[in-house]
């Protein structure tokens, strides 16, 4: 049972990862989350210095985390140069796209290329089969590749993919991996709402990935 009076704040990785946020955008969105005491905010790796500067001079404890694997950076080996500036990666699955790639020996183990750092790897249920048969399978699948590539947490979805009537709801998605993992989860992906923050802690999610100030 959850308490109705839980601080959601608490959960949060307010996010902003969009490469064409203006500059201006950027500093308005860092100083809202150590304002309103979210657990951690998500940028773009061209953003952390930002992040990073503001978070000092407020003496905030809130954690700062950037993105690889999207579309727009295809796993840039840029990232190393700014692993000082982050406390945590969000990393998508290279199955989750059929992406193949390769960094020398990186994508068998995250925990060596990024040491130190908290790894979230997003499996995208979104691109996982519909079929009812299919889908459980597919999603433990890629669960279990997450936890041999090193993942310190499992999370559901960049929030690229929109879900639909046809989709299974996030809910449904969580009560699945939960059935494949004890990691923690991170639920993220059209989440906007006070109450549904309250509903996927109750369903045991530790973390909850929104562009949505709440």
């Amino acid at each position: 049972m959850v308490n109705k009076n839980i601080d959601i704040r608490k959960y949060i990785d307010y996010t902003c990862i969009k490469p064409n946020t203006s500059m201006k955008r950027v500093k308005e969105f860092v100083k809202e989350g150590i304002s309103a005491n979210y657990r951690g905010l998500v940028l773009y790796h061209q953003f952390l210095a930002i992040a990073y500067k503001e978070r000092e001079k407020a003496n905030s404890n809130i954690k700062i985390a950037t993105v690889w694997g999207f579309p727009w950076d295809s796993y840039t080996t840029n990232i190393f140069s700014y692993l000082d500036l982050i406390d945590e990666i969000d990393i998508v699955l290279p199955d989750a796209y059929g992406v193949n790639e390769t960094i020398g020996n990186g994508f068998e183990d995250f925990k060596k290329l990024f040491r130190g750092k908290t790894i979230k790897i997003i499996i995208e249920t979104l691109t996982c089969s519909l079929d009812r048969k299919k889908r459980p399978k597919e999603i433990k699948e890629r669960v279990k590749k997450a936890e041999k590539l090193g993942a310190d947490i499992i999370k559901t979805n960049t929030g690229l993919i929109k879900r639909n009537i046809q989709t299974p709801t996030i809910e449904e998605d969580i009560r699945l991996i939960k059935k494949f993992t004890r990691k923690p989860i991170k639920a993220a992906g059209g989440i906007r709402t006070k109450e549904q923050c309250k509903n996927l802690i109750k369903l045991g999610v530790k973390i909850i990935g929104t562009s949505t100030r709440l």
